[in-house]
């Protein structure tokens, strides 16, 4: 399955140059939500409504409709990288 075929949408935030958010196909996140939250480092839960953490020097929410924000991302290139070790994506 390639990032294209897991994913709703991926769009760089408004005002904010290196924040992206990304939300992916309901099938996808059930498969994965326990992954993708297990690899936060210095995770925390806040308010019980959503994760946050850190992955690979990026600032990662994770949110329970399967939208994740990412911040402080160097390049799209870097954050599709991500991706495809979160997901598991082959390209």
């Amino acid at each position: 399955m390639t990032l294209q075929d897991m994913i709703e949408y991926f769009e760089k935030q408004c005002g904010d140059e290196d924040s992206y958010a990304v939300a992916l196909k309901p099938d996808v996140w059930r498969r994965l939500r326990k992954k993708i939250v297990g690899s936060l480092e210095n995770r925390r839960d806040v308010a019980n409504t959503f994760h946050k953490g850190i992955y690979k020097g990026v600032e990662v929410s994770v949110f329970p409709n399967g939208r994740l924000i990412f911040k402080n991302v160097p390049s799209e290139d870097y954050l599709i990288s991500i991706l495809n070790e979160l997901l598991d994506a082959s390209s």
